[in-house]
């Protein structure tokens, strides 16, 4: 005569174990455990994806900030003759002579902290919108 049970006996105690009962323990935590190890490298992978786009926008604004320094290199303000203005129309304070400016191909003129994201954005001149920069590489979209 024999019989089939899932129940085994507990070795300190006189109450049996329930077999199926451990076992979908183990099965639901081993669940849990792989959806979370798949969570955390799935962040991983973002932040570093995020890591690599962003470095790539930091090069590629390096790469417009030398090639708008070259074309329009910074000088001071009172080394300008004849300035189209006298006061900054982006921060509207006036120009002071030890201010460091662009003077753009328009002759439109700006502190050069105030312009610069300007024209690696939009590459044209904030008052007239005649264009800045000879062949300004590729456009950046700054998120």
């Amino acid at each position: 005569m024999s019989t089939t049970t899932t129940e085994m006996p507990c070795m300190d105690c006189d109450e049996p174990l329930d077999f199926q009962g451990f076992l979908l323990f183990v099965l639901a935590t081993v669940c849990i455990s792989t959806c979370t190890l798949n969570c955390l490298k799935t962040c991983w992978d973002l932040t570093k994806r995020r890591q690599r786009i962003a470095a790539s926008k930091n090069l590629l604004l390096q790469n417009q900030m030398r090639q708008l320094e070259t074309q329009l290199p910074t000088v001071n303000y009172d080394s300008i003759e004849y300035p189209i203005n006298d006061s900054c129309v982006v921060c509207i304070e006036d120009f002071n002579n030890d201010d460091n400016v662009r003077k753009l191909v328009c002759s439109h003129i700006y502190h050069s902290e105030c312009v610069d994201m300007w024209i690696i954005e939009k590459n044209t001149c904030p008052i007239c919108k005649k264009t800045v920069l000879i062949n300004p590489g590729e456009a950046l979209t700054l998120v």
